[in-house]
């Protein structure tokens, strides 16, 4: 027998206050859900503190309305999205990021993506490793991102880390078939992600892991078994499934082993384990997950300093200067 959640989908919600105005903070924002009685998830008040992003994750049905909840745990349909949460930003003044595309500003009308949306500071270190143990390598890459890197060689793998702070630089890994595996790590508060590109072909998608902590119901006062808590704790909780590794050339056994990553209880083990399951060195993993007050642990061993070289100006072709340009 079908269940009245059965229609539900998750629609993930991130939220920020400009910076001219003080942080966001998560209970007005659960504030605004709970009275309205709208499903959904959210994350702890430690990853707000950390990254200054509300992160929440609301449920609808498959006619982009809102699901709501009785207090018996009943699941209803309420109005449509689009009004409701321009209706959030502007009662909050914060920008709010819809799908991770729609970005609405403090007036709920559809704006550029502010910089504001992007986590910095001490909650991000992102780490990148690739097959080489070249420091020439090394000193490319870190020419491509313009900044000072820690870096570490061994086993055939070369491994560096900006300082905290910096979020990814690429897209799609900036070397050369010979290079691969290249491999992304980032750590954003306790979120973390690893990015596996096998050769850097289009055609060979990269196989990405997220762990990340489960969030919490937004919804308190309604019983466990309802179907509200179901679609509070299940739909709007995102958890990594077999589709998300379809398409990688990777067996069931691979998936399900990987899986099984993603919803390890302990998220500082998940880069141990992701480096063990896909063959990179565990150091990527120590170097995103060191502290500011010691960004390169002893455990690494033995780091080096990538300093990029100045920009070079861009010469100027015999047209623009006929032109005087």
């Amino acid at each position: 027998m079908p269940n009245d959640w059965d229609g539900a989908l998750p629609l993930p919600l991130c939220l920020v206050a400009p910076r001219d105005q003080d942080p966001l903070i998560l209970p007005d924002v659960l504030d605004y859900l709970r009275v309205r009685r709208i499903v959904g998830s959210a994350y702890s008040p430690d990853e707000v503190q950390e990254t200054g992003l509300v992160r929440i994750v609301l449920a609808i049905d498959e006619e982009h309305r809102l699901l709501l909840s009785e207090l018996d745990g009943s699941v209803r349909p309420g109005d449509h999205f689009k009004p409701v949460l321009q209706g959030m930003a502007r009662s909050l003044g914060c920008y709010l990021q819809i799908g991770g595309e729609i970005v609405l500003g403090p007036d709920g009308e559809p704006c550029p993506h502010p910089d504001e949306l992007i986590a910095g500071g001490d909650s991000v270190r992102v780490a990148y490793t690739w097959q080489s143990g070249s420091r020439l390598v090394a000193d490319a890459v870190a020419g491509s991102l313009q900044t000072e890197l820690t870096g570490w060689i061994g086993d055939g793998w070369t491994v560096i880390a900006p300082a905290h702070g910096h979020p990814a630089g690429f897209k799609s890994s900036p070397l050369p078939k010979r290079f691969h595996p290249f491999v992304t790590l980032t750590r954003t508060a306790s979120t973390r992600v690893v990015i596996y590109s096998v050769d850097g072909r289009a055609k060979r998608l990269p196989v990405a892991m997220v762990w990340q902590p489960a969030p919490l119901p937004v919804l308190e006062d309604i019983p466990a078994d309802s179907d509200a808590h179901t679609v509070g704790t299940v739909v709007c909780a995102p958890a990594m499934g077999r589709d998300d590794f379809a398409g990688r050339g990777l067996t069931e056994e691979a998936i399900g082993m990987l899986l099984e990553a993603t919803k390890m209880e302990d998220g500082e083990a998940f880069f141990g384990e992701a480096a063990r399951l896909l063959g990179f060195p565990a150091e990527a993993g120590v170097l995103v997950d060191a502290t500011v007050a010691d960004p390169t642990p002893a455990t690494l061993g033995e780091t080096f300093t990538v300093v990029p070289p100045p920009p070079q100006p861009q010469r100027r072709s015999p047209m623009s200067r006929w032109f005087g340009r």
